[in-house]
């Protein structure tokens, strides 16, 4: 009986074995044939020890993380990263990322672009034949070309900057003005008539910006206007954009069902709204000169541009409402340095309150009227430190790498060889860790490490004349000789990607962060404010998400009651 049971178990077994056998033939096969090759002057390979699709198994359970795990693992300045049937390239040297931004043409952000953007957006053959035109200006200058030179004529300087900049913090103003009504217990948000109010920091701030900016950009009559579920509709979309762009395309309602549909209300809404001659006229100049370059000048769909718009989203809202949150959590999180802000605000006259009346209410009790100004242009010259403390907050929380392809062979830096075909990856998160290039202090928030040089010192860690508190970091043991490379500093990109917008950024961010920091202060007997981790485990298209929210007590501060906010040019 035992002998009939044994020979029973061998049936399965033998099929175990063989089945192994069979799997382990195949996946050497596989692995011969998508091996990458690799010539002597090419960087260093990282190994995988799962065949094939290691990497990738890595990258799904780090997330963004994994490239931080390979450079502490073995600190290359540049390496090849094999992934199936493919070569990238990843560079966390600022020496080397500099070289990579002086071979704009042979290693090109263009051709990766446009193959993520229709993946993630759908455009269609004809729309991708437009983009895929002229890219390099072989024949006249092309779309790409085209709608580049307009953002970066347009938006870091001028009257563009400035149409935009007076529209959005106008929404900001009237945001906080509800705050204040709030807190009065005149407004929705949760408040008592202590003048104190308590928020969820990051789905405040969320709704502040994102509705803000569509109205700056298109308008009273916007898509958004008519139908706020759409604001929600973004977020849904955002929160699966970068898949989306890797391995979305026609596959995109299968894997991701609530972005796809997302998508498509958000490109059926902008597609309303540029078909319709009485609401397109009111969006901004800057909108209505890039649609006339894409429909006039090269012939672009309308549907197409329609879900070229879509795209206009991702460049407008996540890293604007993510910095505005992460600056207002690490100034709220450590109170001296929102005092030295304050201070400096205030004393610089940047931010100013004054009566502009005095009015009876119903019962006769007389009632000051306040106007609070905030001057952007102080903003970006009178207001050093917490201009420091918004870079260096983009420091640590902009994980995103950029990607660019290459085109021809190219011998880089004199010794490694980047073969046409191949991928390459400017990895800024970890670019923006290394202590060889920022100090021992690397990994921790430093509000003043940019005080002295716009892109940035080394430090030797030490806090001696630094903020304390938690999120404080250092700023002590600053060199102001030592600056970084001009390259290591990639909160705005480099080279051929660098932000056109990287200045409305700053006003808008800094902007609603200085009337919080002046207006506003922790209620007492409130608990202390907490930074929050970040979401590592994803692949984001901006900055980091907080893994959870952070809710905060504010109560007005005395003779900042009730005012009203403008914002002046």
């Amino acid at each position: 009986m035992a002998m009939d049971t044994l020979q029973d178990a061998s049936v399965p077994t033998r099929a175990l074995v063989v089945g192994l056998s069979l799997l382990a033939v195949f996946m050497a096969v596989v692995q011969r044939l998508l091996r990458v090759n690799l010539d002597p002057s090419e960087p260093p390979m990282v190994p995988t020890k799962i065949p094939v699709i290691g990497h990738i198994i890595g990258m799904l359970w780090y997330g963004k993380k994994y490239y931080q795990v390979i450079q502490d693992t073995y600190g290359f300045d540049i390496y090849t990263l094999p992934l199936p049937g493919a070569r990238q390239y990843i560079i966390t040297s600022p020496a080397l990322a500099a070289a990579v931004h002086r071979q704009a043409r042979a290693i090109s952000f263009r051709p990766f672009a446009s193959k993520f953007a229709r993946r993630m957006l759908l455009f269609s053959d004809e729309a991708h034949a437009v983009m895929e035109r002229n890219m390099f200006d072989e024949d006249g200058p092309g779309l790409l070309t085209g709608n580049h030179d307009h953002l970066y004529a347009s938006l870091p300087a001028g009257p563009a900057l400035d149409e935009l900049s007076s529209a959005l913090m106008a929404g900001a103003a009237a945001n906080l003005g509800r705050l204040s009504a709030s807190a009065s217990g005149t407004g929705t948000t949760t408040g008592t008539t202590t003048g104190e109010v308590t928020m969820q920091l990051y789905s405040w701030v969320r709704d502040l910006i994102t509705s803000t900016s569509v109205t700056a950009f298109w308008g009273p009559d916007g898509p958004f206007s008519r139908d706020p579920t759409l604001l929600d509709a973004f977020w849904d979309l955002e929160d699966r954009a970068v898949a989306m762009g890797i391995v979305g395309g026609r596959l995109s309602p299968l894997l991701y069902p609530r972005a796809h549909r997302a998508r498509a209300r958000l490109t059926e809404a902008m597609h309303a709204f540029y078909t319709d001659d009485a609401r397109w006229p009111q969006a901004s100049w800057l909108l209505r000169e890039r649609a006339r370059i894409h429909l006039e000048e090269h012939g672009y769909p309308m549907r197409d541009w329609a879900k070229a718009e879509v795209g206009m989203l991702f460049g407008l809202i996540p890293n604007s409402t993510l910095g505005t949150f992460w600056t207002l959590a690490r100034l709220l999180a450590d109170r001296r340095l929102l005092e030295e802000v304050r201070a400096e605000l205030l004393d610089g006259g940047t931010v100013t309150v004054t009566v502009v009346a005095e009015d009876a209410d119903a019962d006769g009790v007389k009632k000051k009227k306040k106007k609070a100004k905030v001057d952007m242009s102080g903003l970006r010259n009178r207001s050093p430190l917490l201009t420091s403390a918004f870079r260096e907050m983009l420091r640590l929380t902009m994980p995103t790498s950029s990607v660019r392809s290459v085109r021809d062979d190219v011998l880089l830096g004199g010794r490694h060889l980047l073969r046409a075909g191949s991928l390459v990856m400017l990895d800024g998160s970890v670019m923006h860790r290394r202590r060889d290039v920022w100090g021992a202090d690397a990994d921790e928030y430093n509000p003043r490490r940019f005080l002295d040089a716009a892109g940035g010192v080394f430090t030797d860690g030490s806090s001696s004349s630094g903020s304390s508190g938690e999120g404080g970091g250092g700023g002590g043991g600053r060199d102001s000789s030592k600056r970084v490379h001009p390259a290591a500093f990639r909160g705005f990109g480099g080279g051929e990607v660098f932000c056109p917008g990287r200045n409305l950024a700053h006003v808008e961010v800094t902007g609603v962060a200085a009337a919080i920091v002046c207006a506003w202060e922790l209620a007492p007997g409130a608990a202390e404010v907490e930074v929050p981790p970040f979401k590592e485990d994803e692949m984001p298209l901006g900055l980091w998400k907080p893994r959870r929210d952070v809710e905060v007590t504010l109560r007005q501060r005395e003779g900042w009651e009730d005012v009203e906010w403008e914002y002046t040019l």
